[in-house]
């Protein structure tokens, strides 16, 4: 077998795999749409909420999404350009969906050694930032929040005040 043969025999799975994906990818679609009758073209929802993931929709009618820890408390002190971490600042600071969207692509695009000067960035968080800020813009804007109350309490900050008044 030539070299020329070898490329043409490579080329030749490529197409069928190709081919073998589009037809799976229509086949699909066709069996959505005409053997489920569920999904009409254009829908802007079309496929049915699965009932265990009903209640992940009562998200959407939140009046205030409360985000807070590492991801959320360090994204909003990059936001905020705190040289020294303030718990004070932090704490109640209202984190708009598009200063997260501004910080996300400044940390992402940083390589990692220019990524651990920003300030208001721990150390300790420079190689996991990126993934969590991913994580939160992606929330706020599947959940259409445009701001996020950061809290620095959480439950065990709750837990510890129930203990303290009894």
């Amino acid at each position: 077998m030539t070299r020329s043969d070898r490329a043409r025999a490579r080329w030749l799975i490529v197409v069928v795999f190709a081919i073998g994906m589009a037809w799976m990818e229509s086949a699909t679609v066709y069996y959505l749409r005409v053997l489920v009758n569920r999904v009409e073209p254009y829908q802007v929802d079309p496929l049915p909420i699965h009932p265990v993931l009903g209640p992940i929709e009562l998200v959407r009618e939140a009046a205030t999404l409360i985000g807070l820890a590492g991801t959320v408390t360090t994204v909003a002190a990059v936001e905020l350009g705190l040289a020294e971490y303030d718990r004070t600042k932090i704490h109640h600071y209202r984190l708009a969906r598009s200063d997260a969207e501004e910080v996300f692509p400044t940390l992402a695009t940083e390589p990692f050694e220019q990524r651990r000067h920003n300030p208001g960035l721990d150390p300790g968080r420079v190689d996991v930032i990126v993934g969590g800020t991913l994580i939160l813009v992606t929330t706020m804007r599947t959940f259409d929040f445009n701001e996020m109350l950061v809290s620095e309490a959480d439950i065990l900050d709750g837990l510890v005040r129930s203990l303290g008044t009894r």
